[in-house]
């Protein structure tokens, strides 16, 4: 288990390297009021990838994917926008703009988090919910 935590906008890149263009479901993302905690599951692909095939200069890695979850703490209120009603986002930016933490999406989805304190954090389990190859 990894767990990377942001509670500067400048440490919010690290999350975001992690994260960027994976997608989570809107009907998935659940708020505890008790904790003030917004959680947002998705899945994030593992850097160590294992050499599955070799054609001259080319190898084709293949990487696990991980199951992971988004956790935003000191929320006092959210909004999610899914303008084209799709029920997905990709995640595409993580910014904190005064109070709020706004999180954009290649899909037209937007969840806007209005929160106390930013503290950010990225929980990627060992558990691997499937495989990607890429070619290098």
């Amino acid at each position: 288990m990894t767990i990377i935590r942001a509670t500067h906008q400048t440490e919010i890149s690290a999350i975001l390297d992690r994260i960027h263009d994976r997608f989570f479901v809107v009907e998935d993302i659940v708020f505890d009021p008790e904790s003030r905690c917004l959680r947002i599951p998705l899945s994030v692909i593992d850097d160590k990838g294992n050499l599955s095939r070799k054609i001259f200069f080319l190898k084709k890695l293949t990487h696990d994917i991980l199951a992971a979850e988004l956790i935003i703490k000191n929320v006092i209120d959210y909004k999610i926008e899914d303008i084209s009603q799709t029920g997905k986002g990709d995640i595409n930016t993580i910014v904190l703009d005064e109070d709020n933490l706004v999180i954009k999406c290649g899909l037209p989805v937007t969840v806007t988090i209005k929160v106390s304190e930013l503290l950010l954090e990225l929980i990627v389990s060992d558990k691997v919910v499937g495989q990607k190859s890429f070619w290098n």
